[in-house]
């Protein structure tokens, strides 16, 4: 034993510390427990008795801080706690009881948020939580109060598109989520409004197919749901990467080459952005397959060079422009996709 957190004996009930939520950051364990005097609040152990003590009484005095959801990121460590002032909020901890304080009250007053799910994405934290307005939505935060922000009201109003089972996958954030229309869906996010999109449907209309379990695998994100014919069953998602349009585990000359038909025939497989696709296969599609895609240093810097011009550009041209060729070859004063298009066939066949 390391420590006798609760000193004396006792039954399940009585003279227990009962440690939970073991999280390891720095090598050092934190967890939630109760010593008897001050309530379940967070401590900490190096593997010593010495070294095993409460880092802070988080909710003064008896009562239980209700920490939950530890998770550690960047040499923090972030939870979910109640004061017995703000309610059950955003916290964070690097492991000292003054470097233990609440990110933000986004509940503002003694309501809870009831941050859920704490998950890292791109170097900041991703989580569910309540501001009593908009109800509980997918929040991202940088460990400041500032930069503690809703990403979006996917459920608009006060109901509650409640995001769940956050995971990181293909340089994705994809969880589930309820938008009121389409019910517990699958769901992803970049950290903008905008490409915090549904996937899919699964179980069309309201019903629920609660995509749960991901679990990447083999390059792909597998899951489990149930689209409301089959019952729960093995899901997983068609494209690792959504710019392998072949597929074939990577993306490569092949699928640029597949790309630029699509563009000129707009087939809408080829339409993978915001995520899962807007009903058009344009510029935003492109730059997506510029980041994912792995050709050669002197291919990647072409293109690197002509898809940043043309982003730059926009999409119209009051006069002449070098690069608006389609569809005579002289311009037709719209810098787009058939540009590049043009330009794209043009460079495969003198590859």
């Amino acid at each position: 034993m390391v420590k006798d957190i609760y000193p004396g004996s006792g039954t399940y009930y009585a003279n227990n510390s009962s440690p939970s939520y073991l999280t390891e950051m720095d090598d050092i364990l934190y967890f939630l427990t109760k010593d008897g005097t001050h309530g379940r609040e967070l401590w900490r152990s190096n593997g010593t008795e010495a070294g095993t003590y409460m880092v802070k009484d988080i909710y003064a005095g008896s009562e239980d801080c209700d920490a939950e959801y530890l998770f550690a990121m960047n040499g923090t460590l972030y939870f979910s706690a109640n004061d017995g002032v703000h309610g059950q909020e955003l916290w964070k901890s690097n492991g000292t009881q003054s470097g233990t304080v609440m990110v933000k009250d986004i509940n503002p007053g003694p309501k809870d948020s009831n941050p859920t799910h704490l998950t890292e994405y791109n170097g900041k934290l991703y989580f569910g939580a309540d501001n009593g307005t908009d109800g509980h939505e997918l929040w991202c935060s940088d460990g400041t109060e500032a930069g503690t922000f809703m990403v979006k009201d996917i459920y608009p109003g006060s109901g509650n598109s409640n995001p769940l089972y956050l995971t990181v996958f293909n340089g994705i954030l994809w969880f589930n989520a309820n938008n009121g229309i389409n019910g517990q869906e699958l769901w992803v996010s970049d950290g903008t409004e905008a490409n915090t999109v549904m996937i899919k449907d699964i179980a069309a209309g309201p019903r629920y197919s609660s995509p749960l379990s991901f679990t990447a695998a083999n390059g792909a994100l597998f899951f489990t749901a149930d689209d409301g014919i089959n019952g729960r069953e093995l899901w997983c998602v068609k494209y690792a990467l959504l710019g392998d349009f072949e597929p074939d585990g990577d993306v490569d000359m092949d699928d640029f080459s597949a790309l630029c038909e699509h563009w000129l025939s707009q087939k809408l497989s080829a339409d993978v952005v915001p995520y899962g696709g807007d009903g058009r296969v344009n510029l935003l599609d492109l730059a997506h397959f510029s980041k994912t895609w792995e050709g050669s240093p002197e291919n990647m810097s072409k293109l690197g060079i002509y898809a940043e011009q043309w982003l730059q550009v926009g999409t119209t041209s009051a006069e002449i422009d070098p690069f608006d060729i389609a569809p005579i070859y002289d311009g037709d004063g719209i810098i787009n996709i058939l540009d590049f298009a043009v330009f794209s066939n043009q460079w495969l066949e003198n590859e």
